[in-house]
C-alpha cells in the first residue's frame, strides 16, 4: 500500500494495476484513486480451497499481465512469483523487480510444500535476470550468503517506510511527554508464544500508576486472548484494530510505540518490523527486546533496547529518561531511498 501511495504523490502519470487475493482484514477493501485492484482467490486454512485459489489466482493474474503488458512488474513474496515467470518468458524485455518482505532460510524452505518449491525455482531463474530486494542489510546478506551466485549489485534493500505524511502531518507535531503516567502502544498481531506478552502484560499491570498500555490488534491468537482476559484492566486496553491511514492520528496520542517478538525464527530476528518505522514517523519512540538483532545495528534514533523476559522499576526509569531527549526522526528517514527512487522504471 505504501508503494502504491508513493507511486500515486511521486509519479501521477504513471498506470498502476495490481493482483492480489481476497483478504479477511476489515481494512481489505482499501482503494486508491485511479488505480485498478484485482482480488482474485481466497485466503483460508482450508488446503483444497487455498490450492484452488493459487490455481485461479495464477491464471487469470496470467491473462491480465498478458493483456496489459506493464512495463515493470513489482512482485511481493514468492507465492506471486509464478506469473511474472511466465511473463518474462513472453515478453523478455519487460523489467521485474522481486521484493521480498520476509526472510526464508533454506531449512524453512527445505521444508516447505512441492507447490512453494516449484514456486522458489521460478523465483531462482527470475533472480538470475532481475533485481530484488530486502527489508535491511542483514536480510540481505544471509539471502546472498543463501544464494551466492546472485550478482550482490541486484540485490537492494529497500526499508518499508510509511508516507513521508506521517511524518510531516503528525510526527514532528506531536507534544513531547510531560511526564507522568507512560502510555504505551502496540498495534499488529498478537501472540503469546512468539512475543513476550504475558511479560509486557504482568510489567504494566505491576505499575500502574506508572504505565498504562493500549492493543490495536486485527489479529488475536487463542493463547493471547486467554492472557488478554486475565489482564484486561484500567491500565491495559484493547481496541479494535484501525484502517492503515487513520493510524497517525491515533499513534500520536502515545509516549511508547512496543515491539514484542521473541526471534524465535530468523525471520524475526534479523528484523526491522514495520511497525518501527511507523511509529517512529508518528513521533513515538520505540521499546522492544534486544533480541532483534538488525534492529540492535540499525542504531536508529528513539528505539530503546532492552530484556523483556526481565521487566521491572528499571526499565520505567530508562523509558522515563529517554522520553526526556527529543529525537528528530525525520532527519534519519530522509537518508534511506524507497523502492520507488531506485526501481528500474
Amino acid at each position: 500500500m505504501n508503494f502504491i501511495y508513493d507511486v500515486l504523490a511521486q509519479k501521477s502519470h504513471y498506470k498502476v494495476s495490481v493482483l492480489t487475493s481476497v483478504n479477511s482484514s476489515p481494512f481489505a477493501d482499501q482503494e486508491f484513486k485511479g488505480v485498478k485492484i484485482h482480488r482474485l482467490g481466497l485466503v483460508t486454512e482450508n488446503s483444497i480451497k487455498r490450492y484452488l485459489s493459487y490455481l485461479f489466482y495464477n491464471i487469470v493474474s496470467v491473462i491480465i499481465l498478458v493483456i496489459k503488458r506493464p512495463d515493470v512488474v513489482v512482485v511481493y513474496e514468492t507465492l506471486s512469483i509464478f506469473p511474472a515467470y511466465l511473463f518474462s518468458k513472453v515478453f523478455k524485455k519487460k523489467k521485474i523487480h522481486v521484493h521480498f518482505h520476509e526472510y526464508i532460510s533454506v531449512s524453512e524452505k527445505e521444508q516447505s510444500s512441492r507447490y512453494m518449491k516449484f514456486l522458489f525455482k521460478c523465483e531462482e531463474q527470475l533472480l538470475k535476470k532481475f533485481t530484488c530486494s530486502h527489508t535491511n542489510e542483514d536480510r540481505k546478506a544471509l539471502f546472498l550468503k543463501d544464494n551466492p551466485n546472485l550478482n550482490p549489485g541486484k540485490v537492494e534493500v529497500y526499508p518499508n517506510f510509511p508516507p513521508k505524511t506521517w511524518w510531516q502531518e503528525y510526527g514532528q507535531n506531536k507534544k513531547p511527554w510531560q511526564g507522568g503516567k507512560i502510555k504505551l502502544v502496540y498495534v499488529g498481531v498478537l501472540d503469546a508464544d512468539t512475543m513476550f506478552l504475558e511479560e509486557v502484560l504482568t510489567w504494566v499491570s505491576e505499575n500502574p500508576e506508572e504505565l498504562e498500555l493500549t492493543i490495536f490488534s486485527q489479529s488475536i491468537s487463542e493463547s493471547a486472548k486467554a492472557l488478554l482476559l486475565k489482564f484486561i484492566s484500567n491500565s491495559i486496553i484493547l481496541k479494535p484494530s484501525l484502517n492503515y491511514y487513520h493510524l497517525p492520528s491515533e499513534l500520536v496520542r502515545y509516549d511508547i510505540g512496543l515491539v514484542m517478538y521473541r526471534g524465535h525464527i530468523p525471520n524475526f530476528v534479523f528484523n526491522v518490523p514495520n511497525k518501527v518505522y511507523e511509529y517512529l514517523s508518528c513521533g513515538l519512540q520505540v521499546f522492544s527486546d534486544s533480541v532483534i538483532s538488525s534492529l540492535k545495528d540499525t542504531d536508529l534514533p528513539g528505539v530503546i533496547l532492552c530484556d523483556l523476559k526481565e521487566l521491572n522499576e528499571q526499565a520505567i526509569s530508562i523509558i522515563q529518561s529517554k522520553l526526556s531527549t527529543a529525537v528528530d526522526w525525520d532527519k534519519d528517514q530522509h537518508q534511506h531511498t524507497t523502492m520507488l527512487d531506485k526501481l528500474p522504471m
